[in-house]
């Protein structure tokens, strides 16, 4: 096929080929890697379990007291009106649930921290 022949009519009949081409080289791919899980005796789309999460991971990397610094630090911004744990779990990026744990646990232990109002928490000076 020489390159310098092709006119519009000729590649206007030939992209449709490519496409059907390209739609069967991604069946034939995926029929190959079902025979290969087959032969290996393992179920598709099963992987095994990774040892750690990233989640765990990142857990283990975060210095001790380090929540406890984040969450003092918004309080004393917001001032005398306080946050929501809910505003404090969005603005730090962790879990809702982490946040209501540490003010159960940590945080009644702070002299300075008051309930201005129902699921409120603030710093008193």
């Amino acid at each position: 096929m020489n390159v310098s022949n092709l006119n519009s009519t000729t590649l206007q009949n030939l992209v449709p080929l490519m496409e059907k081409k390209e739609v069967l080289a991604a069946q034939l791919a995926r029929i190959e890697s079902e025979i290969t899980w087959v032969l290996s005796g393992k179920k598709p789309g099963k992987s095994p379990r990774p040892l750690a999460t990233p989640r765990a991971a990142q857990a283990r990397r975060n210095k001790r007291g380090g929540l406890k610094h984040q969450i003092i630090t918004l309080l004393e911004k917001a001032g005398p009106a306080g946050l929501s744990a809910k505003e404090i779990s969005a603005k730090l990026k962790v879990p809702n649930s982490r946040v209501h744990v540490w003010f159960g646990t940590t945080g009644k232990k702070l002299p300075g921290l008051t309930k201005p109002a129902r699921g409120m928490w603030a710093l008193s000076a």
